[in-house]
């Protein structure tokens, strides 16, 4: 099986390079490198065609952000996508390897998730959060309802089934979610660990608080059946008790306040497909929004 590593990048030169670094390290050869780079400016491209001449690099003259992922995806020849970002690698040289083997001995499994390692806390590891360990076990994983960003194999076939990736902000629950309703399987290996290094290059708190907080009402409106609605208010005042504690600039709050409304209404009238009541539990699972918000305020008190 051929796997496809796709690669979104801005300006961030110096964690490509130690992200390129690590997959090339692979002990597995059958593997491509794909690199979208969203108009960088800091001498990305030199770097690439110097150091790294087997990638397969486009660069982009505008910053499309998450959406450069759906452009190498398509420009992929693997069998298997790897989802990551510019700052993340495996951990162990083996684990595309690994990914291979468990793909060739669960042909009905999708979607492989690994751990998610967070190298400047001191190498914490980011459990999902619907991870059940009651529910499988380390050599055969473990059912999730979602998949992490940092490092995860993906099939083509499902992105041939149900399309690519909307824009930044959720984008993983949600093509998760689509996935699950589409009769697919997600597991996640907890052995299996992604290095994630955490840029701080090319981000804006602000902006990233405010475009992650509408893509959250985005996606309960677009899901979630009517009984559940309650979540909206759960999860807009969950998101603003977070921009506080991000100290997210003013202007952002009054920005929220009417793209909120504005985004609640588009969906419903253009996107609205929700989770049939009996499937909920099995494609969405417990409340998130719910738990986070008092895990929030526990934390804040």
């Amino acid at each position: 099986m051929r796997i496809s590593v796709v690669i979104c990048t801005k300006n961030r030169r110096d964690d490509l390079r130690i992200t390129l670094n690590g997959f090339f390290s692979q002990d597995y050869d059958n593997f491509e490198v794909i690199v979208i780079d969203n108009a960088s400016n800091d001498g990305t491209k030199d770097m690439i065609m110097e150091e790294f001449p087997k990638v397969k690099y486009t660069y982009l003259p505008i910053n499309i952000n998450i959406l450069a992922q759906n452009i190498g995806i398509g420009l992929a020849t693997g069998d298997i996508i790897w989802r990551t970002d510019s700052d993340s690698h495996p951990e162990s040289n083996q684990t595309f390897t690994r990914i291979v083997q468990i793909f060739e001995s669960q042909p009905n499994l999708d979607i492989i998730s690994t751990t998610e390692t967070l190298v400047k806390k001191d190498f914490y590891e980011v459990e999902l959060s619907t991870l059940d360990k009651s529910k499988g076990s380390i050599s055969e994983g473990y059912l999730v309802k979602s998949f992490s960003g940092p490092g995860s194999a993906i099939k083509k076939t499902v992105f041939n089934k149900i399309g690519y990736y909307w824009e930044f902000g959720m984008e993983e629950l949600d093509f998760s979610i689509r996935a699950l309703k589409n009769g697919m399987t997600i597991k996640c290996f907890p052995d299996l660990r992604t290095l994630h290094y955490s840029s701080e290059n090319d981000r804006n708190r602000s902006e990233r608080w405010l475009k992650i907080s509408t893509q959250n009402l985005r996606l309960i409106v677009k899901y979630y059946p009517i009984r559940r609605l309650y979540n909206l208010i759960i999860c807009y005042w969950g998101q603003l008790l977070v921009g506080l504690g991000q100290r997210v600039r003013i202007s952002f709050f009054i920005e929220y306040l009417f793209q909120s409304l504005v985004t609640i209404i588009s969906t419903w009238r253009d996107e609205r497909e929700p989770v049939a009541n009996k499937d909920f539990t099995r494609i969405i699972g417990k409340n998130e929004y719910y738990k986070g918000f008092f895990s929030y305020l526990k934390n804040l008190f």
